[in-house]
């Protein structure tokens, strides 16, 4: 029953009418025979490079193909379809489809103009198509209306491209296009020879393409055959509604590529090219778009940056502007007090030669007198701002104490029991003073000790309107609110207090190392510069004494004590922390190791002898 069927559409022109139209009349039988042939992607199959169709479709077929597919307007899943059947028609997995394998395919007997349809396809010329080509060429082809499948036909044999052809290449048109050695084999009707003599319209021996394409508007059967194939593709891919779809489609498209003046089979490679580059253009507008947008936002960025450093400017100044506002007089002094330390210091770190000594005790004198400036204003300001960091004790941080112990379920019980206290005094006024019967039940709201509330007056917080404890709320909070005032206030003076000794401690030890830098404010000795030897020197302006080398000075006899000595003997004063840098005899731990061992040695010594 196969042999037959594969016969009967073999040779279905004997019997006159084309493959195709059999085969419309038979749409299960190319199914049947391609699935007991043993083509069809079949499940489980292996295609190329070990993989299933599915798996080659994914990793292969659809990312190299997928830019052309997508330009022909070819939804993911139609474009898988076609690989399928493109899979089917190539039984030996070579990746290309032979001439053979595509009749068969179709169920069609090879012909020439099928053969030359088939050759155009073949881009690279190498006889087979791959997958690629076998996809442009079937769109280009299914979605050709009657204008085009006559321009495809006429331009076979439009060799010299003067778009008209003579009757002998109209007769090897039609020879070609029903597979025929002479048009009078074509049987009809129409016969051979009514089909030339219907081409040669106005009887000159020559046909153009807009002669030929007005005929075939009205007189499709002479290309019959061209016109089957095309429904036979329609048929086997997507169905025929789907190529009609897309054929309007394409009048709408790419209209500007298919006119008669351009070669119908080159018209695909330029809308592919066209296309591809309007892709490419698009793609590379994007990417600056992306680009520009990237730099705006950038450039929005750095400007928002500079508005926030701006605004974080301003902020500070008015901070520094509302600081120094607030700043009191005493902390102004204090400031300056330190810029003219400062400035005093600087004036006695530089270095002066002997003619200008009286400059030097200047500026000593100066130092000291800045030093003690400071102290005084210091001290001022720290008491000026005692008095504004106890109030804000009393106030602000007690406020926020308060607050914060009022969130606590110990502040809510312990305001809960402070507003029974101030109700009960409240009604227990009020009550006294009122009439008979109200002064009479007033001593219920008399607490019978400090701690404890009446049961009255629990009742009768309990029953009134929460509007109606709104003063004794609030007297309840300020009750509370004192508390933590004392308690600040207490904290504030023990705070200050700790501040006013540190104070005092940081004076004390500032004035230990100015003496140890620069002397006491009466030493005799100070520091010169010698321009001759390029070099520091010390000298006494009342003896004339002179050291090369720093000298330890008795900061109170003002008296030069030997490097070796552990104090100064002329007072009999202790070296300062300052000195005794400069000090280069031995401690008293190690003077009494010393002698240790030199009695040792000589109790050994007794003992030899």
């Amino acid at each position: 029953r196969l042999i037959a069927a594969r016969l009967f559409v073999g040779n279905a022109s004997l019997l006159g009418c084309s493959p195709p139209f059999v085969r419309g009349r038979l749409p299960r039988l190319p199914r049947l025979l391609d699935d007991k042939m043993g083509g069809g992607a079949s499940r489980g199959r292996r295609y190329k490079a070990g993989m299933t169709p599915d798996q080659y479709w994914e990793q292969v077929a659809w990312p190299t193909s997928e830019e052309t597919l997508t330009i022909l307007r070819f939804k993911r899943e139609d474009a898988f379809k076609v690989f399928q059947a493109f899979v089917d028609i190539d039984g030996d997995n070579s990746g290309e489809m032979s001439v053979e394998e595509f009749h068969s395919y179709l169920g069609m007997p090879v012909t020439k103009f099928s053969e030359r349809v088939f050759g155009i396809l073949d881009a690279d010329g190498s006889g087979s198509l791959s997958f690629e080509e076998f996809s442009v060429g079937v769109w280009n082809y299914c979605t050709y209306d009657v204008r085009l499948v006559t321009k495809l036909a006429f331009d076979i044999f439009d060799v010299d491209h003067l778009g008209k052809l003579d009757i002998p290449e109209c007769d090897a048109l039609i020879r070609m296009v029903y597979d025929v050695d002479d048009v009078d084999k074509i049987q009809g009707p129409p016969s051979g020879k009514e089909i030339l003599e219907q081409i040669d319209i106005n009887g000159d021996n020559e046909v153009t393409i807009d002669e030929f394409s007005d005929l075939m508007e009205s007189h499709m059967y002479i290309l019959a055959p061209a016109f089957d194939l095309q429904r036979a593709l329609r048929q086997r891919l997507l169905g025929v509604k789907y190529w009609e779809k897309e054929t309007e489609a394409r009048k709408i498209m790419f209209a500007g590529y298919d006119s008669l003046e351009h070669s119908s089979w080159e018209s695909i490679k330029e809308i592919l090219t066209i296309k591809a580059k309007e892709r490419q253009d698009a793609a590379t507008a994007h990417d600056e778009e992306l680009q520009r947008n990237e730099r705006e936002d950038l450039q929005s960025d750095q400007e928002r940056a500079i508005e926030r450093h701006r605004e974080r400017q301003m902020r500070r100044k008015r901070k520094l502007q509302q600081l120094k506002a607030e700043e009191l007089p005493e902390e102004v002094a204090e400031k300056e007090a330190v810029d003219r330390l400062k400035k005093a210091k600087e004036d006695m770190e530089r270095d002066v030669p002997y003619d200008e000594l009286q400059s030097r005790l200047v500026a000593r004198k100066e130092l000291y007198d800045a030093l003690e400036n400071l102290s005084e204003c210091a001290q001022k300001a720290r008491a000026a701002r005692e008095g504004k960091m106890t109030e804000r004790a009393i106030n602000k941080d007690a406020e926020a104490k308060t607050d914060e112990l009022l969130m606590t379920k110990e502040g809510q019980k312990r305001l809960k029991y402070e507003v029974q206290v101030q109700y009960g005094q409240e009604l227990l006024h009020k009550w006294s003073d009122g009439n008979r019967f109200q002064a009479a039940l007033a001593p219920l709201f008399q607490p019978p000790d400090e701690e404890m509330v009446p049961l009255a007056t629990t009742v009768a917080v309990a029953v009134v309107p929460q509007s109606s404890l709104a003063a004794a709320r609030e007297a309840a909070r300020t009750v509370i609110l004192d508390e933590h005032r004392e308690e600040c206030r207490e904290e504030a003076i023990e705070k200050l207090e700790q501040k006013k000794r540190d104070q005092i401690q940081q004076f004390a030890k500032m004035f230990e190392e100015f003496e140890g830098e620069y002397g006491t404010v009466n030493t005799k000795w100070e520091r010169l510069w010698d321009n001759a030897s390029y070099a520091k020197y010390w000298y006494n302006w009342e003896s004339g004494a002179t050291e090369w080398t720093r000298p330890a000075i008795c900061h109170k006899c003002d008296e030069f004590i030997d490097p070796m000595d552990v104090k100064c003997f002329s007072c009999d004063a202790p070296r300062t922390r300052a000195n005794m840098e400069l000090y280069s005899g031995i401690s008293a731990a190690q003077f009494k190791a010393k002698r240790m061992a030199e009695e040792e040695e000589d109790e050994d010594s007794v003992y030899t002898s």
